[in-house]
């Protein structure tokens, strides 16, 4: 496989993704950055959805931080996932430190995310 091209590496990294076949995600992300390929924005923000459309969170975030160690540069999208789910505030600092400028799904997601931190509080929970 270290003969592969970064292009092949991310494909199957963005198809685990889009299966939700998270182990094989992650691990293939792992072989990549082990081989020096980075993968697109795309490919991790597909991973990012997946984590989040089963309710892994906490894996989101890391993976989030990872990709930020990783220097992968992350879009808008990214951090409208990132927003929603527990970022809040930084994440406005975040995105004009990467220079992007938040639209109206920014606005909801922090909005969503804001709502769904004050609703654990009021049940006394925490995400």
């Amino acid at each position: 496989m270290c003969d592969s091209s970064p292009r092949v590496f991310d494909s199957l990294f963005k198809c685990y993704a889009h299966l939700k076949k998270c182990r094989n995600a992650t691990d293939t992300f792992c072989s990549m950055k082990q081989y020096g390929f980075v993968p697109t924005v795309e490919s991790c923000n597909a991973f990012m959805s997946s984590l989040l459309s089963l309710d892994r969170i906490d894996i989101a975030l890391a993976f989030y931080k990872e990709m930020l160690r990783s220097r992968i540069s992350p879009n808008v999208y990214t951090f409208n996932m990132v927003g929603n789910s527990e970022m809040g505030s930084r994440l406005f600092e975040e995105m004009a430190n990467n220079g992007l400028k938040a639209d109206i799904l920014t606005y909801n997601a922090l909005i969503l995310g804001l709502c769904k931190r004050r609703e654990d509080k009021h049940f006394g929970q925490r995400t």
